[in-house]
């Protein structure tokens, strides 16, 4: 023996994440932008709660194959996940002029693989209507009631 020690480093705070103990240094998946090294790895899939990391309301990551990876977007976003490019998880909010009422959930029809294919999956806004964006809808006054809860996702999307 050499004598020569080997250091394990932590992984930088705030922009790399550890999914398992000992394990490689990730940076934070696209989505994140800092903060992923809150994530209590021991928690598995898990909803974000309003406030508990900034900018992350709504949304469901998990731990998949030493990555934490995106399961589910809140209402007005839409998911961009690529298997092969772990660290680009991300929810893109639908842009004024678009909406989306629905969730996205991984492998369904609000869900792609690349961002560039994300926007066209909001809806245009309707006539007599303005959207800011994400999931908002306000109608011109006297014009008509959006659709809520009881709306299908065909109506809804």
């Amino acid at each position: 023996a050499s004598g020569e020690s080997q250091q394990c480093l932590p992984c930088k705070a705030e922009i790399e994440y550890n999914a398992f103990p000992g394990g490689q240094c990730h940076p934070c998946p696209l989505g994140w932008e800092t903060g992923c090294d809150k994530w209590d790895v021991e928690q598995g899939s898990r909803r974000l709660d309003p406030g508990s990391i900034p900018g992350k309301d709504g949304e469901v990551w998990h731990i998949s194959g030493g990555y934490l990876r995106l399961l589910e977007c809140p209402p007005g976003f839409i998911l961009v996940r690529d298997e092969q490019r772990p660290d680009d998880d991300i929810c893109l909010e639908c842009l004024p002029g678009t909406y989306s009422k629905v969730a996205a959930r991984w492998g369904g029809s609000l869900s792609v693989p690349r961002a560039e294919f994300a926007l066209p999956k909001c809806r245009p806004c309707m006539e007599g209507a303005t959207c800011p964006g994400g999931s908002v809808i306000i109608p011109v006054q006297g014009f008509w009631k959006p659709c809520d809860e009881d709306c299908g996702d065909e109506d809804a999307a």
